[in-house]
């Protein structure tokens, strides 16, 4: 079901997640203190790992890709919701002090979002395209009736 492509797609988001997370590091580091840049440091490297096994194919690491890719559904409409009707003062705030302009870095988001709902929905046609190739049972069931 992940063919080549597919895992090299759904591979690219987080290496993609991987240079946002270390070009925010620095400014975190600057801004919000150690804690918040070892977090961004954390996330880039933990990204970086789940790429790397999505691209060999490991089951944990399809799976949990599949399930971060369709979850990212919610921060689309979360950040369309933001954008819409106001980023809260709190997040503005954090964004700001990472010298990161609120709206340009909700954008960011909700292009990633995106791109990763794109991925979630091209996964579930594979997959349902995959099922309805399956055979099934349903046909060979013994029918009570017979006996």
């Amino acid at each position: 079901m992940f063919h080549r492509s597919l895992r090299t797609a759904t591979a690219a988001l987080p290496l993609a997640g991987v240079l946002l997370a270390a070009g925010i590091a620095g400014p975190a580091f600057t801004g919000l203190g150690t804690a918040q840049g070892l977090a961004f440091l954390a996330v880039a490297v933990a990204s970086i790992g789940l790429a790397v096994a999505v691209l060999r194919g490991a089951r944990w690491a399809v799976a949990t890709g599949a399930v971060l890719l369709g979850a990212q559904l919610g921060a689309v409409v979360g950040t369309i919701r933001e954008l819409t009707g106001g980023i809260a003062a709190s997040k503005a705030d954090i964004l700001r002090q990472l010298d990161v302009s609120p709206i340009a870095g909700r954008l960011v988001n909700l292009a990633y979002s995106t791109a990763s709902v794109t991925l979630s929905c091209w996964l579930a046609q594979r997959w349902l395209r995959a099922r309805r190739l399956r055979p099934n049972d349903s046909d060979r069931r013994i029918d009570s009736a017979e006996y």
